[in-house]
């Protein structure tokens, strides 16, 4: 085997380390901003409904093939997009329509092995690296597939270092006003997380095999689940399968099968918008050299093609 990477440990060290220096700091303005305000409450079909991992359900809806073989192949041509933008987008509006509310408040789960440290290599380390961080997706002003996606893309595109930052500053900085002026933030009451694709590693011609029996619980079933609503989308046999998972104590099943129906049928509205003619166009975050607002670029984008026209 090739030499061991950066340890666990040895990276957990690396990042106090970092934050005790002042590391992420100059992130407390964005994580901080007024205009993350609290958003509207999402809906409760039994308010004050007990939600412990042993009231925790499932549901499921999945895309076809073709379906997502356009969402991953063709669909990020348009905006120049990836494919969380597409997925937080669908989320956005369908939980936006079921709350009454243009912003939604999302804590989105990542794979956490951000290269912000000088010297550390985790490409061949074990370990759960996840960050969690809470985004605010803004939908206000922007009613169409393609104002939505864009939207959802420079938004995500704002969040400094992939969220690494929040949880770092959160739990580990020196400064107690810092840790206690974060703990006091609106929090999210979703949970999204995109796993990828799991056909080429875990697949039939694959080198490993998802079990097929369950793997029984993670936690304590008397244990407090940390959200109404967790949404978890990954790629198997050839098609996007994302489950919602929630609270019988807190929500009907029909109440969230209707919203993952719902978000399937988001995201084929937005593959079929990707994929038609007329979409397409660029967004501040495709030149990140040059500080450039949405309405320059749109202005420049239609001289160009007045010109090309001409």
């Amino acid at each position: 085997l090739p030499p061991k990477t950066t340890s666990f440990r040895r990276w957990a060290g690396r990042l106090a380390e970092h934050v005790a220096a002042g590391g992420f700091e100059d992130e407390l303005p964005y994580w901080l901003a007024e205009a993350r305000g609290e958003p509207r409450a999402l809906p409760e079909d039994f308010p004050r409904g007990a939600n412990t991992g042993a009231d925790g359900r499932s549901v499921s809806a999945r895309l076809e093939e073709e379906e997502t073989r356009r969402l991953l192949q063709e669909v990020p041509r348009a905006y120049r997009t990836q494919i969380n933008d597409v997925l937080l987008a669908a989320l956005a509006r369908t939980l936006g329509r079921w709350a009454g509310e243009e912003r939604v408040l999302v804590d989105v789960e990542g794979h956490g092995r951000e290269e912000i440290l000088e010297g550390i290599d985790l490409s061949r380390t074990v370990g759960w690296f996840t960050t969690l961080y809470p985004v605010l997706l803004d939908l206000r002003g922007h009613p169409g597939e393609a104002e939505a996606l864009t939207a959802v893309k420079e938004q995500l595109r704002a969040v400094p270092n992939r969220g690494i930052g929040h949880g770092a500053l959160r739990w580990l900085s020196p400064r107690a006003e810092v840790r206690e002026a974060l703990a006091a933030l609106p929090r999210a009451r979703v949970r999204f997380e995109y796993l990828g694709q799991f056909d080429g590693s875990a697949g039939e011609e694959g080198f490993f095999a998802l079990a097929p029996e369950p793997a029984g619980p993670n936690v304590d079933p008397r244990t407090e689940r940390a959200h109404l609503l967790a949404v978890t989308g990954a790629v198997l046999g050839g098609r996007l399968e994302v489950t919602w998972q929630y609270s019988a104590g807190v929500h009907r099943r029909e109440t969230v099968e209707a919203l993952a129906h719902a978000y399937a049928a988001e995201l084929r509205a937005l593959i079929d918008h990707c994929t038609s003619d007329d979409a397409g166009g660029y967004t501040p975050s495709d030149f990140p050299l040059v500080d450039i607002d949405p309405s320059t670029l749109a202005l420049l984008e239609a001289q160009l093609l007045a010109e090309e026209g001409d």
